[in-house]
């Protein structure tokens, strides 16, 4: 089971209630103008996992290209079954990346890109081993230095994967 409402000119902000959805093991939103901030109930959907029915389907949590604005929440550190894609991209993000998004050490993707997050990278990033696809943060206001154990996360990965975070962001540079 899933949910999946992408390009359906969707506008306003996301319902709390899409958060008390049970045996949901996709949710997609992405291409539609939904604002505002991310409801902090969607790390309730805690069996968000590979789709295995239809492989047609990736699984995941794909938020990307909408308006939503506000700060990550933490609590979408708790979607620890996540095995497939974690995509925010293309939104308004104006915070620092949460440390507890490293806790989805399944991900196979994770794509950040295009927003205004700020700050570090969490070390904790350094922990998703699963990371097999893309591991995307460009185009944010990251600074400061790469954290050795998100290197390490990059070295150790096959070669096919796609790395971006350098390129429109500070990263090597102290944060102001």
């Amino acid at each position: 089971e899933g949910f999946r409402a992408l390009s359906n000119r969707l506008t306003g902000p996301l319902p709390t209630e899409l958060g008390l959805m049970n045996d949901v093991h996709h949710f997609e939103v992405g291409y539609n103008s939904l604002s505002k901030a991310i409801p902090t109930q969607l790390g309730q959907l805690t069996k968000i996992a590979r789709e295995t029915r239809d492989v047609t389907t990736d699984g995941g949590l794909k938020l990307m290209a909408n308006e939503f604005s506000a700060a990550l929440p933490t609590e979408l550190g708790r979607l620890t079954k996540l095995v497939e894609q974690f995509r925010v991209g293309a939104n308004k993000f104006s915070s620092t990346i949460p440390s507890e998004i490293g806790m989805l050490t399944a991900a196979t993707l994770l794509n950040l890109i295009h927003n205004k997050l700020t700050g570090i990278l969490p070390t904790e990033l350094g922990s998703m081993l699963g990371i097999d696809d893309e591991f995307d943060l460009r185009s944010n206001k990251l600074c400061n230095a790469i954290p050795t154990q998100v290197e390490a996360l990059r070295d150790g990965m096959p070669h096919y994967v796609e790395w971006s975070f350098i390129n429109g962001n500070d990263l090597g540079t102290p944060c102001c």
